[in-house]
């Protein structure tokens, strides 16, 4: 599957700051692959249509059993309420046991510099993964 790029859900004043979050999710077996990725396209609906969401994409990188998240948010509160929400909750509670690993991290951002319509979002990437590589693992939000 190829990076799904990034779309925006919601616009954002230009002098906004607001909140990315990024993940990398590792699956322990191949056998939770499908169902991990129709969970995956369920929750990427959810960010599309949840109140302060400012866009989104995700990278599937099946061979290594990985998922790449990537959302923007008007703020933590925002992110907070999606994340508790169906179906996440249910995905989360679902695959907490057959997750390897799961990492997030947070940052603030200016709403200005968010990616533009369908493009690959690199420099978002780029941050993201950056914090994760440095972040503690194994954290299950």
């Amino acid at each position: 599957m190829p990076t799904l790029p990034w779309t925006p859900v919601e616009e954002s004043a230009p002098d906004d700051v607001v909140v990315v979050l990024g993940s990398k999710l590792e699956l322990r077996s191949y056998r939770h692959l499908i169902g991990f990725l129709r969970a995956a396209l369920r929750v990427r609906r959810q960010v599309r249509h949840s109140p302060g969401a400012l866009g989104v994409s995700l990278i599937a990188q099946p061979f290594r059993k990985t998922f790449w998240t990537l959302s923007a948010w008007s703020d933590g509160s925002q992110l907070d309420a999606f994340v508790s929400n169906l179906p996440h909750a249910e995905v989360m509670r679902r695959f907490h046991n057959r997750l390897e690993q799961a990492s997030f991290t947070t940052w603030n951002h200016r709403a200005a510099e968010l990616p533009t319509p369908q493009s690959n979002a690199m420099e978002l990437w780029r941050e993201a993964k950056d914090r994760l590589a440095s972040s503690k693992t194994g954290e299950h939000r």
